[in-house]
This record gives structure tokens, sequence and C-alpha cells, in this order.
């Protein structure tokens, strides 16, 4: 059986995507829209490997990420809202090659976390946002095809650097706490 040690995994609209514990990345299901990450593939119920040293996956309706161990960030499959990441989205006549990326893209490097739905910064469906080691996160992808707020270009937001704590301070904190209680 291909799908054991499957340490991660989503799905979208009619395809899945998971993460075995060697790293490797496998689809299946639909690849209407290129969402197998492999043009040559038909859509099937037998998995497909699409990369490998990977270390997380994620999906849209219709759009897949992965992860690479090295942090670097790849998109495929539709492409109608802005989701891959490469600044076009299917709406105004674009290309059927625009609308649809059969295989995996690099969107960007030095990613530390992929995540994908709604989000304060766009206030759209069907995006992913990704947060790099700068603690600088990307927004691409929206509501689409006609919404008020479709995002094809990245929306860029600093996120405040959590504050490190010691033991000795999370041992104080909690003293404290106890103290106040009786």
């Amino acid at each position: 059986m291909i799908a054991v040690d499957v340490v991660d995994a989503a799905a979208g609209y009619r395809h899945g995507v998971f993460l075995r514990a060697d790293g490797s990345v496998w689809t299946f299901g639909s690849n209407q829209q290129g969402q197998l990450g492999n043009p040559d593939v038909e859509s099937g119920s037998a998995p497909v490997q699409v990369m490998r040293n990977c270390v997380s996956v994620a999906s849209t309706h219709s759009t897949c990420a992965a992860l690479s161990a090295s942090g670097d960030l790849y998109t495929w499959g539709d492409n109608s809202c802005g989701q891959i990441g490469n600044g076009r989205r299917g709406n105004g006549g674009l290309t059927e090659s625009d609308l649809i990326t059969p295989a995996p893209y690099l969107v960007m490097s030095k990613i530390r976390e992929v995540r994908l739905g709604a989000s304060e910064a766009s206030g759209a469906d069907d995006h992913f946002s990704a947060t790099n080691t700068e603690n600088v996160r990307y927004v691409w992808g929206g509501r689409c095809p006609n919404s008020p707020t479709p995002y094809a270009d990245w929306i860029e937001e600093r996120l405040p650097i959590p504050e490190r704590r010691t033991a000795a301070a999370e041992t104080d904190e909690t003293a404290a706490r106890t103290e106040e209680t009786t």
C-alpha cells in the first residue's frame, strides 16, 4: 500500500495530496485543473508522486502546495483566483496556461510556514499565505472571479516577533499566579 507512513495530508474538491515520512509528496483524484502536479497523468485513484524532500502539504479547492525541506514553496493546479502566486489570475481573457499550472511552480524561498483559507489580511477564500524566516507573511489568491477583493499579487504584512521566554520567567509567572489565587 502506497499510503503508509503518511505524516501530512490535505484534500481539495475532488483530489487529495499527502506527504509520506520519507518526504515524498503524492496526489490522487481529479486532474482537471492540474491539481495532481503532473500534466501527463489523467484523473484517477492511483497516487502519483509529485515531489521529494518536502515537510508539509496544503490544498485549496483545486490548487496544491508543498513546502520543501530547504524552505522552497511550490504550488500547482487552478490559478483562476491567483492562487499559484505567479502574479496572474484567470479573469480578463487569460489563456489556459494562465488558468492552470499543472506542474510545481516555485513561488518563493526561505518559507517556514504555509496556510490556506480565509485570513484577516485578505478576507478571501481559496488563497495561500506563507510566512518566511524573517517573520514576514505573504498572502495571495482570493475570492473569484468577480469579487471586489481578488489578489493576484502578494499582500505583505510584518508579523510581531514573539517574545522569547525563559523557563525561569515562566516559573516566576506561575508562582505569582498561584499566590494571587491563594
